[in-house]
């Protein structure tokens, strides 16, 4: 790994790191290992909301300079991408609520969306509004 690479993915490691704590909730899971398993070279987080525990894991929702993850801890610690939506073809974000559990749908423009049930406490609002921003509609 040459010092350009090792300093892009300290950036990646280091915007990871931000905006989990943005979300308020402290996990042990560690981020930097999501960074290296999942981002593209150059490839920063923005935004990123907890999902509800699911297989001993909670998967995460992230929304990056260049498209929307899904992805969540296999069984032996690395990462996997479920789902993702590159940033041209995201539509938008929006809260749902579905008998009092609330929802965050990322829609978008050609395929699935996607849909996931956050742990509760997590500012959404936060994270629709980030990707609006992305998106350059905010």
């Amino acid at each position: 790994m040459d010092s350009q690479e090792a300093r892009m993915r300290l950036e990646a490691a280091m915007s990871a790191t931000a905006a989990v704590r943005r979300t308020g909730i402290t996990r042990s899971v560690s981020e930097t290992e999501m960074v290296t398993d999942c981002l593209d070279l150059g490839e920063r987080v923005e935004a990123l909301v907890y999902c509800r525990l699911q297989r001993d894991t909670y998967p995460l929702l992230v929304a990056t300079n260049r498209r929307v993850l899904h992805t969540r801890r296999r069984t032996f610690g690395r990462w996997k991408i479920l789902a993702q939506i590159p940033g041209a073809e995201v539509a938008g974000a929006e809260i749902r609520t579905v008998k009092r559990s609330r929802r965050l749908v990322v829609r978008s423009t050609r395929g699935p969306h996607l849909e996931i049930t956050p742990e509760p406490g997590q500012d959404l609002d936060q994270f629709v509004h980030t990707l609006e921003r992305l998106l350059g509609r905010a």
